[in-house]
């Protein structure tokens, strides 16, 4: 690999290593260290994009073929796939824990309405009484 193709290899590699962190993450329920994994990656992101100019949209990284040996260009593609792979699994993850929030949100809801409902009825209001 050339010196350029070097960089975004690394890069890449740290982008793995950080979706696989995420991953752990999300296992631990630990989101502020998700978040912060995300901070780490969004500028390894702004990087490999800086690291691969040219005209493409926003979200396509160039890794030209021409002149690479077949085991980088390989070993580029696997990384890539595993990120993607990782990404979806960490996104499949997020929307599990928000929907479990989400019913939480709504047996809490359903809890204080039946609450107010017990409490609303004088007979069952606890009773204050002053003594002395």
């Amino acid at each position: 690999m050339d010196p350029a193709e070097d960089t975004k290899f690394a890069l890449l590699k740290r982008i793995f290593r950080i979706a696989e962190e995420q991953r752990g993450a999300l296992e631990a329920d630990r989101l502020q260290r998700f978040e912060a994994l995300l901070d780490e990656r969004q500028g390894l992101m702004e990087a490999l994009l800086s690291a691969a100019p040219g005209t493409r949209p926003e979200n396509v990284i160039e890794f030209p073929r021409r002149g690479q040996g077949e085991d980088d260009a390989i070993a580029i593609e696997a990384l890539i796939k595993g990120i993607v792979e990782i990404d979806q699994q960490n996104g499949e993850s997020l929307r599990a824990a928000m929907s479990e929030v989400a019913r939480a949100l709504g047996t809490l809801a359903e809890g204080r309405r039946v609450a107010q409902r017990y409490w609303s009825v004088p007979e069952r209001r606890p009773r204050l009484e002053r003594r002395g």
